[in-house]
C-alpha cells in the first residue's frame, strides 16, 4: 500500500512563475503516476487547517485520474494546520506503507515532529519533501522593502542586507531540526526550492526507494538461508547486487550535486 499524503495548501510565495503550492502538486503527480506504473495502490489526502479532501489507496488507472483531478483543483490558503492534520491522517492508516508529505512544515516545529513520528509508531515509511521557495531560503536582495505582517496588517520598513545574516541562520537551524529529527527516527527529509529542477527531484526519490528495495530483498533472502547452499546462493548474489548498489551511490553524488548547483544559482 503506498500513501501519498500532501499536499499542504498553505499561501505560497511565487519564483520564476511556480508556487509551492504548484511545485508539491506536480511532484505529487509524477510520483503518483510512477508508483502506479509499478502496481502500487495509491491515494491522496489534502489539508490547510482541516482535511480537504481524501481518495482511498486502489492501483488503478481511475485512481489516478481522480488524484490528479483533485491536484489540479486544490487552492492555496493563508494558514495551515500541518501537525493536526498529520496526526489525523496517521489515525486513519490502517495498514503499513509509504507517507510522502509535502510542505513547508511552516508550523509548531515539535508538534509537527511529533505527527510525523505518528507515522513511525504504525512502521509506516516515511519521505517528507519539504517545499520552500527560494526567497524563503536565502531572504531578499538589493533594495529597501516593505515588510507586512498578515495577521496584524502592521508594516516594517527593511533594509534586507542588515537582516540576511539574522534570517538565514534562523531558516537553517529550522531546516537543520527536521533533518536532524527526522534522522533520528528513520524519516527521509528532502529540502526542496522552487528552483529546483522536477526531474532532479524525482531522481533523487528513485535513487533512495531502490537501494530500500535491494536492502529489503536482502534482508528477506538472509532470513530464509536453511542450509550452506542457500547461503551461498545467496553470497553470489550479494556480489552481483554490490555492483548495482555502487552504481545507486555513484548517481545519488551526481544528484547531490545537481541539488548543490541549484541551490548556489538561488542564492
Amino acid at each position: 500500500k503506498k500513501i501519498i499524503s500532501g499536499s499542504d495548501k498553505s499561501t505560497a510565495p511565487v519564483y520564476e512563475s511556480i508556487t509551492k503550492l504548484e511545485y508539491a502538486s506536480h511532484l505529487a503527480a509524477s510520483l503518483a503516476y510512477l508508483m502506479l506504473m509499478q502496481r502500487d495502490a495509491i491515494s491522496l489526502t489534502t489539508y490547510d487547517t482541516k482535511i480537504r479532501s481524501y481518495i482511498p489507496p486502489h492501483s488503478t488507472k481511475a485512481n489516478l485520474q481522480l488524484i490528479l483531478k483533485e491536484l489540479s483543483k486544490v487552492d492555496s490558503r493563508n494558514e495551515t494546520g500541518t501537525a493536526k492534520c498529520l496526526n489525523e491522517i496517521a489515525d486513519k492508516v490502517k495498514r503499513r506503507g509509504l507517507v510522502i508529505v509535502f510542505s513547508d512544515l511552516f508550523d509548531e516545529q515539535n508538534d509537527v515532529i511529533n505527527a510525523l513520528k505518528h507515522f513511525r509508531y504504525d512502521k509506516n515509511e516515511v519521505i517528507i519533501f519539504q517545499i520552500l521557495d527560494p526567497v524563503e531560503l536565502t531572504f531578499l536582495d538589493g533594495n529597501p522593502v516593505t515588510l507586512k505582517d498578515m495577521e496584524t496588517n502592521e508594516e516594517m520598513y527593511s533594509q534586507p542586507f542588515a537582516m540576511q545574516k539574522a534570517y538565514q541562520e534562523t531558516i537553517n537551524e529550522f531546516i537543520n531540526k527536521y533533518k536532524t529529527e527526522c534522522r533520528k527516527n528513520n524519516i527521509d527529509f528532502v529540502t526542496l526550492s522552487t528552483a529546483t529542477p522536477f526531474d532532479t527531484a524525482l531522481l533523487n526519490y528513485l535513487n533512495k526507494r531502490k537501494k530500500l528495495e535491494i536492502y529489503r530483498e536482502s534482508s528477506s533472502r538472509k532470513r530464509s538461508i536453511k542450509n550452506e547452499e542457500q547461503y551461498r546462493e545467496y553470497q553470489i548474489w550479494h556480489v552481483e547486487v554490490q555492483e548495482e548498489l555502487d552504481e545507486l551511490k555513484q548517481e545519488k553524488k551526481e544528484i547531490k550535486k545537481q541539488l548543490q548547483r541549484s541551490e548556489e544559482h538561488t542564492s
